[in-house]
């Protein structure tokens, strides 16, 4: 089941990135990716079940860089080898019901993760802007 929502601003946050250096720019964007992984990291943590903790420390949050489009980042929630069995308890087996608990930790929180994004580019953005006008001499106005 899909669902679907809405981001506006994509035409101004690429204006403003294209005037980074793809370097910078893969820097920003990974941040802000991070951030809305965070959120998803964290509210996973908290539906897991719990018996030794030994699952809820192997979920992990990675990102990497896009390998089809230049500029892509991806981020991804997941667990390590030694949380395997966090998948059967996810999607369930032939002889246990499924306890979902990693993608509720996405589906519930669409909006918290684009605030998180949002304010993660917005902040990386303005700190960046800010260290190009330092090294060019320029003075910032606030």
């Amino acid at each position: 089941m899909a669902e679907e929502f809405g981001v506006e601003g994509f035409a101004a946050l690429a204006q403003a990135l294209k005037q980074f250096p793809a370097r910078v720019e893969r820097k920003i964007l990974r941040s802000a990716a991070q951030a809305g992984g965070q959120v998803v990291l964290k509210a996973a943590r908290q539906n897991v079940p719990v018996k030794t903790g030994r699952l809820k420390k192997s979920i992990v949050r990675r990102s990497r860089a896009g390998r089809k489009i230049p500029g892509q980042v991806a981020v991804s929630v997941g667990i390590t080898e030694e949380g395997f069995y966090g998948r059967f308890l996810e999607e369930g087996t032939f002889k246990y019901p499924a306890t979902p608990w990693l993608r509720p930790a996405l589906d519930d929180n669409i909006s918290e993760i684009i605030s998180a994004i949002r304010d993660r580019l917005k902040k990386r953005i303005e700190a960046e802007a800010g260290k190009a006008a330092k090294a060019s001499g320029m003075r910032r106005l606030k």
